[in-house]
């Protein structure tokens, strides 16, 4: 299946919003930090160089406060999921090399802030588009 294929049936809005992550992936024992491209309910697409093969588990940590590991416990989404799709490559600037992550198993904590961090962005989204139109742009 083709990014492409796999964007047409998304279950949960996506939005852009960039924030640390780590990734452990199931065939290697090196933790990953990297960064977030697009986050929805049900996954995520995060920027890699060499992504892993669709299938891989992985493990992953979201961290929506300041990084640098100083972030609260309540800033932190942690849980599993496995590889849906990866993009080794594009000659397009806002499509990095990456792998889609469909989430797996998500305590309630994690998946509360997950689901109130990006409906606060779509409501950001919506108050712009909003903006936009109302200016005559």
């Amino acid at each position: 299946m083709s990014h492409r294929d796999f964007a047409d049936d998304r279950r949960h809005p996506r939005v852009r919003l960039t924030h640390a992550v780590r990734l452990t992936f199931s065939n290697s024992p090196e933790e990953t930090e990297t960064h977030t491209a697009n986050l929805s309910e049900s996954g995520m697409f995060v920027a890699n160089s060499s992504p892993p093969p669709i299938g891989t588990m992985v493990r992953f940590r979201i961290d929506f406060g300041a990084g640098g590991g100083n972030s609260h416990p309540e800033e932190i989404v942690q849980g599993y999921g496995h590889v849906v799709w990866v993009r080794f490559s594009s000659s397009r600037l806002d499509e990095p090399a990456g792998l889609g992550i469909e989430f797996g198993a998500l305590n309630a904590r994690s998946r509360s802030l997950l689901r109130a961090r990006i409906y606060q962005a779509l409501k950001e989204m919506s108050v712009e588009t909003s903006s936009t139109f109302a200016a005559g742009g």
